[in-house]
């Protein structure tokens, strides 16, 4: 929950994990991004983390996409169409909290109508439509990690 990203020495045992167990981990490629606004120290060794896991042939984020405001459904379906069209090459993570606006997820959190919002989003069949039409292809962490691994392979037998 942002946590892992607030000291060095967290990101760096979070990736070390990742490394050490060969599962992929929430990374994104350019730390420098305006969006992140992370203290130059995580920034520096975010980078040469960004190494060891290109080195082991785990997947790496190039870009990613969190709306976490806002509660009108016309609104935030706007900019996620925007954000998925608008995608250049790689691999883009958006990160979404679905849930229902009700008693329940209201005594868990203060965020259940933005999750809600979320949900009737991508639940939306204009929605699923257009990112279909876009050609950006969903896939899961699996899939990356299958990804990542023919091209390190093509990539040793290019050498």
């Amino acid at each position: 929950m942002g946590a892992v990203v607030s000291r060095p020495d967290l990101v760096e045992v979070y990736v070390k994990l990742g490394v050490e167990f060969g599962v992929p981990v929430f990374f994104i490629r350019n730390f420098n991004s305006p969006e992140l606004s992370l203290p130059a120290p995580i920034r520096a060794r975010a980078a040469e983390l960004v190494k060891l896991l290109d080195d082991k042939g785990l997947p790496v984020l190039d870009y990613y996409t969190q709306y976490y405001q806002g509660d009108s459904f016309d609104k935030k379906k706007e900019m996620y169409l925007k954000a998925i069209t608008e995608t250049k090459p790689g691999v883009r993570y958006l990160i979404i909290h679905c849930g229902y606006n009700n008693e329940e997820l209201q005594a868990i959190t203060t965020s259940s109508l933005i999750r809600d919002v979320d949900r009737r989003v991508f639940t939306d069949p204009a929605v699923i439509e257009a990112v279909k039409a876009s050609g950006v292809e969903v896939i899961s962490w699996k899939q990356l990690c299958d990804m990542n691994a023919k091209k390190k392979v093509a990539a040793t037998n290019e050498k």
